[in-house]
């Protein structure tokens, strides 16, 4: 007999993630409604769906986003998880403007104007706020044009719990972002922890605009250590 699944000892977004991975998808957000729809789901022993277009579909849509332009051509970057050769020497960095921010947010995140003028009351704004992005680095040998930047971020609810890893692709010259993902469910670059990396990497930049005149008695450009980190 199969063990029944004790689902009340369960976060939310696992919960989520259980019916999402069944093709459930719903948008409530109390936990014992979730529970519930878990436990349904259980008795009627729904499978996890892992058709092969499913994976063929992410596959494409993975390798598009590490692909960058190179003159004429087209070439595909190392996915982050292959990259070995991190630095938190951030001195070399891009210098993030907030117009490059705007254009990820209307570009890649899909965000209407109404949504960018009150970007102060977006999730991602304020996880960037509370300080939940914390330990950058860069990945600079990946690409004489291009650099991956990856951060932890932690849970907006639960902070014991294991962070969130982020990360985009970006132009070393120009700071044009490019793409980015994250290890939550959604995984597209359009999550609040991406959103808060970003703004995040933004404001770092704004406080280091003379991080390339240092001299030897200066201490290596590496992320401010938040001073503490709270829910927003």
């Amino acid at each position: 007999m199969t063990e029944r699944i004790h689902f009340y000892g369960f976060q939310v977004p696992d919960l989520k993630k259980y019916l999402q991975d069944r093709g459930i998808s719903c948008s409530i957000g109390k936990k014992i409604d979730l529970v519930r729809l878990c436990e349904l789901a259980e008795e009627l022993r729904l499978e996890v769906l892992t058709s092969a277009n499913d994976e063929e579909e992410y596959s494409v849509f993975d390798a598009r986003r590490t692909t960058v332009a190179v003159g004429n051509d087209k070439i595909i970057l190392d996915p982050v998880n292959a990259v070995t050769e991190w630095s938190k020497d951030l001195a070399s960095v891009p210098d993030f403007e907030s117009c490059d921010v705007l254009v990820y947010l209307m570009r890649w995140c899909g965000w209407t104007h109404e949504r960018l003028r009150l970007y102060k009351q977006d999730n991602g704004y304020r996880l960037h706020m509370a300080c939940h992005i914390d330990d950058v680095k860069a990945a600079y040998h990946l690409h004489q044009e291009y650099i991956y930047l990856r951060a932890t971020c932690m849970p907006e609810t639960r902070q014991n719990a294991q962070p969130y890893d982020v990360w985009i692709l970006t132009n070393k010259t120009t700071g044009e972002i490019l793409s980015g993902g994250c290890t939550c469910v959604a995984d597209n670059g359009t999550c609040k922890h991406c959103v808060a990396f970003i703004f995040s990497l933004s404001s770092f930049c704004e406080r280091h605009r003379d991080r390339g005149t240092e001299v030897g008695t200066d201490m290596q450009c590496i992320w401010d250590k938040p001073r503490k980190k709270s829910n927003p």
